[in-house]
């Protein structure tokens, strides 16, 4: 059973350029990325089939795969499946919130078995909640309630690691350059029927939702260190120090 460690926490606080400086490292321990891991996985599993490169990056063959590990564990988290139906079907964005659930959930399954020592998990269990809570209009008592209800239920990673929530503006500007679907229009529909907004209003929105983020995210921490280990960065620097103490 592998130690998975999850890299969590709002968008544009450098979670993918962390994950980008790991894959660059040489390490010494048995530690491993999880993209790297499921593709030698997937790779095992279409070992002898005819056309073998042209099943392994079709959409349906990794949808299948994760279906399978979310039949195999369905009845162990039950409770947790119907939580996470309800808020789905809440959501705004149902689709996306799906798809976050699914396949996050699902690949976290596969992780978890693995026979290595250490895997980082860039956006598990834990980033679902992202997902499923950030369209609320509030963060109130009842989302508060349900939030730490996920958790109770959840496979959660052995260990999370959250980005920082400072400093906010720069969260803001990344956002903005690279047009972030939350700000920029309307989440589920085409490019060509999505909202128009100025670079005030995309300025605005993307305030807004970066402040809900931590408003979130600072609710997650304090429930998620009740069940597993969590490390809190309070700068977007100190992600290469993580990895580099990681891979010592």
């Amino acid at each position: 059973m592998a130690l998975v460690i999850e890299i969590a926490g709002i968008s544009c606080s450098g979670k993918s350029t962390a994950i980008q400086y790991f894959k660059g490292i040489r390490c010494s321990n048995n530690i491993i990325e999880a993209e790297e891991y499921l593709g030698g996985y997937y790779k095992n599993i279409t070992d002898g089939f005819f056309l073998k490169d042209t099943v392994i990056n079709m959409p349906i063959f990794k949808f299948l795969v994760v279906a399978i590990e979310h039949l195999k564990n369905i009845f162990r988290y039950r409770q947790f499946y119907f939580m996470c139906v309800a808020q789905i079907m809440k959501n705004e964005g149902k689709v996306k919130a799906f798809r976050s659930f699914f396949f996050k959930i699902g690949k976290y399954y596969i992780l978890e078995k693995a026979n290595v020592e250490k895997i980082i998990m860039d956006e598990g269990p834990i980033q679902v909640l992202f997902s499923l809570f950030i369209n609320n209009n509030k963060i109130g008592d009842t989302q508060i309630a349900d939030i730490k209800s996920f958790i109770q239920y959840a496979p959660l990673a052995d260990k999370v690691i959250f980005g920082p929530i400072i400093p906010q503006k720069t969260f803001v500007s990344r956002m903005m350059k690279r047009g972030h679907h939350r700000v920029v229009g309307t989440g589920e529909k085409k490019t060509s029927d999505r909202v128009k907004f100025s670079e005030s209003e995309v300025r605005k929105r993307a305030e807004l939702f970066i402040a809900k983020s931590v408003q979130l995210q600072k609710i997650i921490f304090q429930e998620v260190k009740i069940r597993t280990g969590v490390l809190s960065l309070s700068d977007v620097n100190e992600w290469n120090k993580v990895f580099d103490d990681l891979c010592a």
